[in-house]
């Protein structure tokens, strides 16, 4: 999960006095073991965009992050992610 999709939601007029903190404090802990994943990530969005098939930048962190970290899957409607399957080791499942 990236910071942007952590604090995105959030509209500044609805968060308290130093809930930015905890939530960013939070975010990195659960990011920081994954940080090498961006690496991997990374070279995956280099890869798509070489042939012509670029992808969200967020996307790629979000799948790199899930295979670094072993999930079993990623499961979405974003077609994004068949892309990036096809040359990581991406598990995949598209809701229609």
């Amino acid at each position: 999960m990236s910071l942007f999709e952590v604090l995105h939601p959030l509209p500044p007029k609805t968060r308290r006095a130093g809930e930015d903190s905890e939530v960013v404090r939070a975010s990195v802990e659960a990011t920081a073991p994954g940080l090498g994943c961006s690496r991997g990530g990374s070279q995956d969005h280099g890869f798509l965009l070489r042939i012509g098939s670029p992808v969200n930048a967020l996307d790629v962190l979000i799948a790199g992050t899930a295979v670094a970290n072993g999930a079993e899957k990623i499961i979405s409607k974003d077609r994004d992610y068949e892309k990036i399957a096809k040359v990581s080791d991406l598990k995949l499942e598209i809701l229609r």
